[in-house]
């Protein structure tokens, strides 16, 4: 990058933080069946991380929205009635960064099959990390599979996603870059990575996550943040969480799951520096309150060659 484009990239990282205001008018492009907004990310923008709010700003350097620690976001504009809200079924996290800098976190995985009914339901099955400020988890930024239809993409079939959820709630904005139709037995690498191709900032780190087709690069989608390294206290080292997710909406039936499971293997953490961190283990959540739902099970635990299992329930 040469002087004059690494100056007007650094004003508007200046710009964005500076003018989170602009985000408040911007509605969502839509919703999910149960209501919940859904907000495009341009392919060409990026985050910024300010503070507890999570800017999403254009290429131009103009915020179009902002996500807040606590799940809220830059717009009040109302929703259509819910029939169900997009739930959290299972979480698989680890903590192995909260006193180093995350240099990579890698796994691959094979497209489960398609369900045997469909009936508008909608899953995200995906990785990524939690972004945590002053107030505790405040930004999931996660790529993977999203089966169903949004207004942005996708329907009776898997296509790979990349999305960003205001934490704890489930409201999410979602990059738009069509359908990229993942088939059932392909084999995809998810990744998050230190980009040192950007413009530095002190204290602050490029993270980009993404899902690379081992076979097809033109199915490659990805998305860079702009990560604060500090707390507000400019001096506590502010943690990320490792995270495998799925969720889901407007599940009746175990036939509305595909049969069998989804595994994250050959799931890899590694810190600046360091390298391998000793000691990782993984912990999960299952939402009780599902049924029928998803499942979540660690069959290889730690940082290296891990394996950990979102299983579907049984249609028999």
């Amino acid at each position: 990058m040469g002087r004059k484009a690494a100056m007007r990239f650094a004003a508007s990282i200046l710009t964005a933080l500076a003018s989170a205001s602009l985000a408040l008018a911007h509605s969502p492009a839509g919703y999910t069946p149960s209501g919940t907004p859904i907000f495009p990310i341009p392919r060409d923008a990026h985050m910024e991380q300010s503070g507890n709010k999570f800017n999403i700003v254009a290429k131009n350097g103009t915020v179009i929205h902002v996500i807040e620690s606590g799940g809220g976001s830059g717009s009040s504009a109302p929703g259509p009635s819910k029939r169900q809200m997009l739930s959290v079924a299972v979480d698989a996290s680890a903590s192995p960064a909260f006193n180093d800098t995350l240099q990579a976190f890698n796994a691959t995985f094979v497209v489960p099959p398609l369900p045997t009914t469909f009936e508008s339901q909608l899953f995200f099955l995906t990785g990524g990390i939690v972004l945590v400020d002053d107030n505790g988890p405040g930004l999931y930024m996660a790529a993977g599979l999203q089966y169903g239809g949004t207004n942005l993409q996708g329907g009776p079939y898997w296509t790979l996603a990349v999305i960003l959820q205001g934490l704890p709630g489930t409201e999410f904005s979602q990059l738009t870059f069509g359908n990229v139709v993942a088939n059932p037995g392909e084999t995809y690498q998810f990744y998050t990575t230190i980009d040192n191709s950007m413009f530095p900032l002190d204290n602050f780190t490029w993270y980009v996550v993404g899902i690379n087709s081992p076979t097809d690069p033109e199915k490659d989608v990805s998305f860079i943040g702009l990560v604060s390294d500090l707390e507000s206290d400019g001096v506590t080292i502010a943690p990320i969480i490792t995270m495998f997710r799925g969720q889901e909406e407007g599940v009746t039936q175990a036939t509305d799951y595909p049969v069998g499971d989804m595994v994250f293997e050959d799931i890899s953490v590694n810190l600046l520096g360091t390298g391998i961190p000793e000691g990782v283990t993984w912990g999960t959540s299952t939402n009780a309150t599902m049924s029928p739902g998803l499942t979540v099970q660690v069959q290889t635990d730690g940082a290296s060659d891990g394996k950990i299992a979102f299983g579907f329930p049984d249609s028999d």
